[in-house]
């Protein structure tokens, strides 16, 4: 099975969703295996993800969906980036901006969050949704 255009996709997003889970470089390495300075270089492309770290993260955000209430950002997030709604550059670095103003606020876990990065995003009809990565996973391997 090719995973070059997941990988591709993950990748692209990692910042995003790095953000959404309230993570540090040097956190969301600790939860993959990766240096902070692969997470960096990663979310720089100045080094492409591997399909061993794709497969780690996506087996450390199953974990911590697991863990996280429904309202939190990062299901919302999670269901765009492995949803079919693709988001520009613009509309990606917009949604950051927004995550990193909500933090300030601890307002990670809100439906008034997830609504705030739904207009952000211009996704009226995204929702946030509890997805199983591994699932995932398991549907593009079949």
């Amino acid at each position: 099975m090719d995973f070059s255009g997941d990988i591709k996709k993950l990748q692209d997003n990692f910042l995003f969703i790095r953000r959404a889970g309230g993570w540090s470089t040097r956190d969301f390495g600790d939860l993959i295996g990766v240096t902070n300075q692969t997470i960096s270089n990663i979310e720089n492309k100045k080094t492409e993800l591997t399909k061993t770290q794709y497969l780690a993260t996506l087996a450390a955000l199953e974990f911590e969906l697991s863990k996280r209430n429904p309202d939190d950002i990062l299901h919302l997030v999670l269901g765009i980036v492995f949803g079919n709604k693709e988001l520009s550059v613009d509309q990606r670095n917009e949604a950051i901006k927004f995550i990193d103003g909500i933090k300030k606020e601890k307002g990670l876990q809100s439906t008034k969050a997830n609504d705030g990065l739904k207009k952000v995003i211009g996704g009226a009809g995204i929702v946030a949704v509890s997805i199983s990565i591994i699932g995932f996973i398991l549907k593009r391997i079949k």
